[in-house]
């Protein structure tokens, strides 16, 4: 079966404009990826993936999506991030046919911390997926100071930033996080699950 995808991603070194159509082993099908200039604060954009389909828009912190083409879970899902909002995207992270709906914020200071706010689409609808992010694992701590970047990699998410040493100055080298869907206390969790510097 043929998956369209319509995507907000962003790129691990360089923010771009461009349109462009590739083949995505990891969903099966073929993925239109679309990534406009983005303005913090401000979203609006559509997915569709199959027959599901979400429109995600919001304003500064705030935010709501519609999925239509759920078996009873149509109803519209509203939330807030702890940034201003960034872009959003769309993968099957748990590999089970259905997507998962990621919305990125990032802080408005001159650190531009980012975060997630994630969704796993069901029979029912949108089910919140809980994140674990830098903070949260003591392997990646260390020399993270926020310009981070988003990236969703054959269907993993991946979280790319630079190092500092302990007086705030850049080292040269940088980290990429590799997160992984996983079954926590009575919700999924996005946890990191590999660490690499280089």
């Amino acid at each position: 079966m043929r998956r369209r995808v319509s995507v907000g991603i962003a790129l691990a070194s360089t923010i771009v404009t461009t349109t462009s159509c590739k083949a995505d082993r990891s969903s099966g099908g073929s993925v239109a990826s679309q990534t406009p200039a983005r303005t913090l604060g401000a979203l609006d954009t559509t997915f569709i993936w199959n027959e599901i389909t979400f429109h995600v828009i919001g304003r500064d912190s705030s935010f709501i999506i519609q999925p239509s083409g759920l078996n009873g879970g149509t109803d519209p899902v509203s939330a807030t991030t702890t940034g201003l909002l960034s872009h959003a995207a769309i993968a099957d992270l748990d590999k089970d046919g259905k997507p998962e709906l990621l919305v990125f914020s990032a802080s408005p200071d001159s650190a531009h911390r980012a975060s997630v706010t994630a969704y796993s689409a069901n029979e029912s609808g949108l089910r919140r997926v809980d994140f674990d992010g830098v903070q949260d694992d003591p392997r990646a701590t260390p020399g993270y100071a926020g310009h981070d970047e988003f990236a969703i990699v054959n269907g993993t998410l991946v979280q790319i930033f630079p190092l500092y040493d302990g007086h705030g100055r850049p080292t040269g080298k940088q980290r990429r996080l590799h997160y992984a869907m996983v079954n926590g206390e009575g919700a999924r969790l996005l946890r990191v699950d590999s660490v690499f510097d280089y």
